[in-house]
């Protein structure tokens, strides 16, 4: 297979195909395969129709159809993967010349062009520079990892006095609209203040004491009445407050690989300086420098219909060869000539399209 790529655009490229007779054999035998197991014809059982039989029923240029929409996804395959193109959306295709009805002897040839993955030459980085200050680590910091480290071996007490921001509620929920209850929610553990619940809960929750019941309204965030106000009754069962371990040398052997409350500190320290670090190196105003420089260097080429295909390494739909002339079982009086791009076929009955993808 005989392949010469054309560079229509930095992004568009196009292949030049010429298939040998001897390398469109495969898809000729497959061809004829599938049509006899397609065909019903009188004194042959499906499948078992000899090759001959299907040139003078069906006709050669079924046959040929047939076998070059077999095997143009391989053939497109092939020669990107032979070229080393990155194919960046569906190719367009063309069936230029297509072999001898007679004998199927002669070249195919095809075309695709496809929008391709440019070449870009990256700048050098040595003229970058970006200047981040230093990332300073308080006590603070440290107590504030370690915190976030005890919490996760923390246990939930419950407190006999009102709720406030912080602790843990248990409590029920119901929404009503227009004197029905629309939706219910029992037994539910929430965090007063973190407002992951529905708007105004941390509100009606704020000084109200295990057993007792208030009403606020709200706009629903989910269900069937999603986005309708309804009036919501809060029911609080239990106040629950968070309490953490106790940061000594048994805390560090059950929460870390260390054996000292100090040594976990010095690796929480650790921790604290990388996440400040990253943070500091990912903020817009330390980066917009190095992606402006960046951007004043090197340019890079985005083909206009990217936006509108999906990659993809095969061509959607095969293009079909159109055979005109009137049928008869004498394959002379019939002549296959190529379709061209903008024209589409249905093709024969005794053949189908091969969808690519």
């Amino acid at each position: 297979m005989k392949t010469t790529v054309e560079k229509l655009s930095p992004t568009r490229a196009k292949l030049t195909i010429a298939v040998t007779p001897d390398e469109l054999k495969p898809s000729i035998t497959h061809a004829y395969e599938h049509i006899a197991a397609e065909v019903t014809i009188p004194g042959f059982r499906k499948g078992k129709v000899p090759p001959a039989i299907i040139d003078s029923r069906v006709g050669k240029a079924a046959v040929l159809d047939h076998a070059i929409n077999d095997g143009l996804g391989d053939i497109y395959t092939q020669a990107v993967n032979e070229e080393k193109l990155s194919p960046l959306g569906q190719p367009a295709v063309d069936v230029v010349t297509v072999p001898d009805l007679k004998d199927f002897s002669g070249d195919l040839e095809v075309t695709f062009e496809v929008d391709v993955r440019p070449d870009i030459t990256i700048p050098a980085y040595d003229g970058i520079a970006v200047t981040v200050d230093a990332a300073d680590i308080t006590p603070d910091d440290v107590e504030n990892e370690l915190d976030r480290l005890r919490s996760r071996f923390g246990t939930l007490v419950t407190v006999d006095r009102p709720a406030q921001a912080g602790d843990f509620a248990q409590l029920s929920l119901s929404a009503d609209i227009a004197g029905n209850i629309v939706d219910t929610a029992d037994n539910i553990s929430y965090e007063v203040g973190s407002g992951d619940l529905i708007e105004g809960i941390d509100e009606a929750l704020d000084g109200l004491s295990a057993g007792e019941t208030t009403t606020f309204k709200s706009t629903l965030l989910g269900g069937d009445h999603e986005g309708e106000e309804a009036e919501i009754t809060v029911t609080l069962s239990a106040v629950k407050v968070r309490e953490l371990p106790e940061a000594d040398d048994y805390f560090a052997q059950i929460a870390s690989e260390f054996d000292t409350i100090g040594e976990l500190r010095e690796s929480l320290r650790g921790e604290a300086a990388r996440a400040k670090a990253f943070h500091r190196t990912t903020k817009p105003a330390a980066s917009s420098s190095t992606r402006c420089s960046r951007r004043s260097t090197s340019r890079c080429p985005l083909p206009s219909s990217r936006t509108r295909g999906t990659a993809t390494s095969k061509p959607r739909t095969a293009s079909r060869t159109t055979c005109t002339g009137p049928r008869s079982p004498s394959p002379a009086r019939r002549r296959c000539a190529p379709r061209s791009s903008s024209t589409r076929s249905r093709g024969s009955s005794a053949s189908r399209s091969t969808t690519t993808s």
